[in-house]
């Protein structure tokens, strides 16, 4: 069986803000802090395979708000970078 991903939801949320807006979670908006913040619970809610185009995935369909299928492949591999980067720190 493959290791779900777990992650410090607040941490994470961090993250995500820092890789898509090189803004810390305090210092972008509050309303996207606090969609970064319910990003960063779903994916951990999901229990994901720490696989990277699992949470890639799921990232690109909630920060893009399509599906997968109208996303342009190199809007992908930007979904698939922060992928990585949360692995590697989580």
């Amino acid at each position: 069986m493959a290791a779900t991903f777990t992650a410090d939801t607040e941490a994470l949320a961090n993250e995500m803000a820092l890789a898509y807006d090189a803004l810390a979670l305090t210092e972008v908006h509050p309303f996207e802090a606090g969609r970064y913040r319910e990003l960063a619970g779903d994916l951990v809610a999901k229990n994901l395979p720490r696989d990277m185009n699992a949470i890639a995935e799921v990232l690109a369909e909630r920060i893009e708000g399509a599906d997968l299928g109208q996303i342009a492949p190199w809007e992908f591999v930007r979904h698939l970078d922060v992928a990585e980067t949360v692995l590697t720190k989580f």
